[in-house]
């Protein structure tokens, strides 16, 4: 296409402020027919090639579709997946995604090992200030009893502050 273009501006600088004889017009137009059969060569190659681009576009699209209210992981190997009869790349892609996917499950899994531990330290603390109470409830001593209720007031302070329900 950058030749045909090439071609069109060399053949108009070539003929500017010259008066032209009928050989020159007749050359000049006989270049331009075939500068135009060359244009419609590349248009036709163009066309193929756009043709193609789209119906991989609107394939992976597609793939992509399917996968929407899944995470961004799934919609990646979907994707690759789809794209596989046309990109060389799908097998580092779908390697790569793989690791992405195993290390991804590492860390959530300590995450939510993380929280587990912190709801079992929270359980623990929880049973160990209830059975207490229940201590200090079944005593007669005035003074327990004014821990129990401090106690109670720090603790729906402390859940204030934390933003604990």
């Amino acid at each position: 296409m950058k030749r045909v273009m090439l071609g069109i501006v060399l053949l108009i600088f070539g003929t500017v402020g010259c008066i032209p004889t009928t050989q020159q017009i007749e050359t000049l137009t006989n270049d331009v027919d075939k500068l135009m059969v060359a244009v419609d060569d590349y248009q036709e190659k163009f066309a193929g090639e756009v043709d193609q681009v789209q119906e991989h576009i609107i394939l992976v699209n597609e793939a992509v579709k399917k996968k929407a209210d899944e995470g961004l992981v799934e919609q990646l190997v979907a994707t690759n997946e789809a794209s596989r009869p046309f990109n060389p790349y799908a097998d580092e892609v779908s390697a790569i995604l793989g690791l992405v996917t195993v290390i991804g499950g590492i860390w959530v899994k300590g995450k939510i090992d993380e929280k587990n531990k912190i709801n079992s330290k929270y359980q623990a603390h929880k049973q160990g200030v209830e059975k207490t109470m229940k201590e200090v409830s079944s005593s007669s001593n005035a003074v327990l009893k004014a821990v129990e209720a401090q106690l109670y007031e720090n603790i729906g302070e402390a859940r204030a502050d934390l933003g604990v329900v």
